[in-house]
């Protein structure tokens, strides 16, 4: 829809004048892709934006129906069906996350949000768009990284605990620190270091805890412990610092040396 076609389009319903050409320069600079569609999701307008997004120039889609053009994914057309019922029943709907094929064939996300608004007693669907491929992308990327550490916590040789910074609780352990110490897991959450009966000496956890705090780093070459069945072994400590979502935690490295010592 151009200038005139825009002008065309307001006048049906009222609008005229500096309205007309205000209301026209905003939509057409706005930072977001912006359209008009009627209740049954025919496109009566889009702007510069959407076309920047879509690829498809205006005269592709204008007059189309939303749920009849090759930007939307099979599995999302249902869901678009959807918002188009609540449009026709007054209700304004977003923001929802959809899948948009680009005329190249390309694939972005995008998030819409839509309202119903009454122009001179018609009414009228205003619907906004914005490409949130690279947020998307991020979010998946953090959800590999985070599978990645998971499977790395989970199979790791070495025995791993994962403390509060602040507090100093415990909030995760790994199964090989379970099988070296023969705690339950229920046994170590919740609880600080020296709360744990394999670490005996009080003492000695508390104050490396402090210099944990303090240095950030801490390393422990023979550290003795005793475990749930009254074994006692001989263990390599190493614990840092780092922050995780702007919460510092603490990570334990807990690796049995008891063999080499003796030897």
């Amino acid at each position: 829809m151009n200038g005139k076609e825009w002008g065309k389009f307001l006048s049906e319903r009222g609008i005229s004048g500096q309205s007309q050409s205000a209301m026209y320069t905003f939509l057409e600079n706005a930072p977001d892709a912006v359209y008009i569609s009627d209740l049954r999701g025919k496109l009566l307008y889009r702007n510069m934006k959407a076309e920047e997004i879509s690829g498809y120039v205006r005269e592709e889609v204008l007059g189309k129906e939303i749920l009849a053009n090759r930007m939307l994914s099979p599995e999302d057309k249902g869901k678009v069906g959807r918002l188009l019922r609540l449009n026709e029943m007054g209700k304004a709907t977003g923001p929802d996350e959809f899948e948009l094929i680009r005329k190249d064939g390309s694939r972005i996300w995008i998030e819409v949000d839509t309202t119903p608004i009454d122009v001179e007693g018609q009414k009228v669907v205003l619907g906004r768009a914005r490409d949130i491929t690279k947020r998307k992308l991020s979010e998946h990327r953090l959800a590999a990284s985070e599978i990645r550490y998971r499977r790395l916590f989970e199979t790791a040789q070495d025995g791993i605990l994962i403390l509060d910074a602040d507090t100093g609780g415990i909030v995760d352990v790994n199964p090989f620190l379970i099988d070296m110490l023969g705690y339950p897991k229920e046994e170590f959450l919740g609880k600080k270091l020296w709360d744990i009966g394999a670490f005996r000496d009080i003492d000695l956890n508390r104050d490396a805890f402090a210099e944990l705090q303090r240095k950030g780093y801490v390393r422990y070459e023979h550290l003795p412990l005793i475990t749930k069945g009254g074994n006692r072994i001989s263990v390599e400590f190493v614990s840092n610092v780092y922050r995780v979502d702007g919460t510092a935690v603490i990570q334990c490295n807990i690796r049995d040396i008891t063999d080499r010592k003796r030897v």
